[in-house]
């Protein structure tokens, strides 16, 4: 005789709850009906619900799920019935990509630099202290000027939060020091390394972003993974911005291929050859100290991305439409 186990189905604060549909990813969709009245949809995904209302409408009924998490159902606009598909939408993980300070008169002044979700609220931490918090624009770009001080390495992360409620996190940590002759070591996410002068760099185990502002020194990548790692270079940096003039001022050596940008500037990669550099051309990246072009130049790097996608959704009939699904999660 088959027996079961069973789980209570209720979003919070809800007075009666209906589980209308699961996936094979055990996601569970329905409707429940909260303490003043008002019907809505909801997604159970292991134990995190999140309430599903499609703008404009008086209630919510969703009653399918594919495997791809997309819901189907019918809402209710105060005057009619209408379908609807609500396919879900990534939020983009908050992402520091550049750190720039500039010392006039012996007072430095340090610009943080990233991307997150656009209209997002950014949060920046230095290890566990917060080093403060900025609105990300329409772009996805944000800037913060800190205090950043110390001979030290600075292991930056960021946390962020939409007008929805939605939250996403780095996928790594941006490492910067402002002294040279630092030791900088990713680990296991997708980390963002940027150069000082004679800096010795290792990403680790993620897929890692190495950025070089003007005047790096003598740098070396210890770990360069041409599969999945990126070099992203200011552009001043080159007469010409592209990975072909990178690649004719690459030359081999017995450490490994050896970018030269000047008597002052070189970047070794350990163990990698300009064969290998000349079959991942893709892996160069230039941007521009502007925070705008930074965003156009390197988003989607060290596990960041730029802008959210906020175009609206095509209908697709006179019954059926198209929602974006950006929702508010809550817990059990």
């Amino acid at each position: 005789m088959t027996t079961y186990s069973y789980t209570t189905i209720d979003p919070s604060g809800s007075t009666f709850t209906i589980a209308d549909a699961i996936n094979t990813s055990g996601q569970i969709t329905g409707y429940y009906v909260d303490g003043s009245g008002t019907l809505h949809g909801f997604l159970d995904n292991g134990g995190t619900y999140t309430t599903i209302d499609f703008p404009g409408s008086t209630q919510t009924f969703p009653v399918a799920i594919n495997t791809s998490g997309q819901i189907a159902g019918y809402y209710d606009d105060g005057s009619a019935y209408h379908g609807f598909l609500a396919t879900p939408v990534t939020v983009p993980a908050p992402v520091m990509l550049d750190v720039v300070a500039v010392t006039v008169k012996n007072q430095t002044t340090t610009t943080l630099k990233g991307t997150a979700e656009a209209n997002s609220s950014v949060s920046i931490f230095d290890g566990t202290k917060l080093v403060g918090t900025v609105t990300a624009a329409a772009d996805g770009t944000w800037s913060l000027k800190a205090n950043v001080t110390g001979n030290v390495v600075h292991s930056f992360t960021e946390n962020s939060i939409d007008g929805s409620g939605q939250t996403a996190s780095s996928a790594g940590v941006t490492l910067f020091s402002q002294a040279s002759k630092q030791s900088l070591q990713g680990g296991n996410g997708n980390d963002v390394l940027i150069g000082a002068p004679n800096d010795t760099l290792k990403g680790g185990l993620g897929s890692d972003t190495f950025v070089f502002n003007p005047k790096f020194g003598k740098e070396t990548i210890s770990d360069f993974n041409v599969n999945q790692d990126v070099i992203a270079f200011d552009h001043k940096l080159f007469a010409n911005a592209t990975p072909a003039q990178v690649l004719s001022q690459t030359h081999d050596s017995s450490a490994g291929a050896v970018i030269v940008v000047d008597a002052s500037d070189t970047l070794t990669l350990t163990g990698v050859t300009v064969a290998q550099l000349q079959s991942h051309a893709s892996d160069f990246h230039f941007f521009d100290s502007g925070v705008g072009q930074l965003v156009q130049a390197m988003a989607g790097f060290g596990g960041g991305s730029g802008a959210s996608d906020t175009s609206n959704a095509v209908p697709l009939g006179a019954e059926t439409s198209q929602q974006q699904f950006l929702t508010t999660p809550q817990h059990a």
